[in-house]
């Protein structure tokens, strides 16, 4: 009897831990996200009002050195396990489930301006990039084994401010699952400057090699005008202008 009584008192405790817990979301503020998130980490928020239940963030996306904030909040609101995150750029609100095999996020697409891309670092903010970025996503789940297509980047009208000619070309960059690695794949549709490349995420690290170059069907003024863009994509080589991680 007296062990019975035990664990039904270590099992209230348990519950009103729980309770207590929930209750706090709902009126903790949404500021802690901003020590939540790490200071090195590729997207983070700016500023946040509101609660971690419901609330608003403005989110900041590039290395700590060179970041560009979104032009408008993300916003959130939990239902239970699962949470609904919306933000004018994406085309319908996103989904997320909590469960035992992890967090679960629905599938969706997004369009923005490439001019976020600037804080990627070297070499985007000296293109200061144009045009258009579509993303689209199928649905997965967060540290799971995946296989196939997890996502489509397009680059459309892409243009550049050093070179005088726009635009210079679509550009299609895939994501594909392989095991707990994701492969990168970059090419292009079509443009007078080229570009392709190949990389993995292994989930601690990137690493990715690319080329650009002039398309061989390019006049001799367009070859010209790439000049100054290509020479600060990154160093000549015999294949093409070298860009990316690790060794060139």
């Amino acid at each position: 009897m007296i062990e019975l009584l035990r664990k039904f008192r270590i099992g209230t405790l348990v519950l009103a831990a729980v309770v207590a817990l929930a209750a706090a979301l709902t009126v903790l503020p949404a500021r802690w996200l901003l020590w939540l998130m790490p200071a090195d980490a590729p997207i983070t928020v700016v500023e946040a009002s509101g609660t971690l239940w419901s609330g608003t963030a403005w989110i900041a996306l590039g290395s700590p050195q060179s970041r560009r904030m979104l032009t408008e909040p993300v916003q959130w609101r939990w239902n239970g396990a699962s949470a609904e995150v919306r933000h004018p750029y994406l085309r319908g609100p996103v989904k997320l489930s909590f469960g035992l095999g992890g967090v679960s996020v629905s599938a969706q697409q997004a369009t923005l301006p490439a001019a976020v891309l600037a804080g990627m670092g070297t070499p985007w903010n000296t293109m200061s990039p144009g045009g258009q970025i579509d993303v689209q996503w199928r649905a997965f789940t967060a540290g799971a084994l995946a296989q196939g297509t997890l996502a489509d980047i397009y680059w459309r009208n892409a243009s550049a401010a050093m070179a005088p000619i726009a635009p210079i070309g679509d550009y299609h960059v895939r994501l594909e699952g392989s095991g707990r690695n994701v492969k990168i794949t970059l090419s292009t549709d079509k443009g007078v400057l080229q570009l392709t490349g190949q990389g993995e995420w292994t989930g601690r690290r990137l690493n990715f090699q690319g080329r650009a170059k002039a398309s061989d069907k390019a006049s001799d003024t367009e070859q010209a005008a790439l000049t100054g863009l290509l020479t600060a994509i990154g160093p000549e080589r015999d294949d093409g202008h070298a860009f990316g991680t690790g060794r060139l």
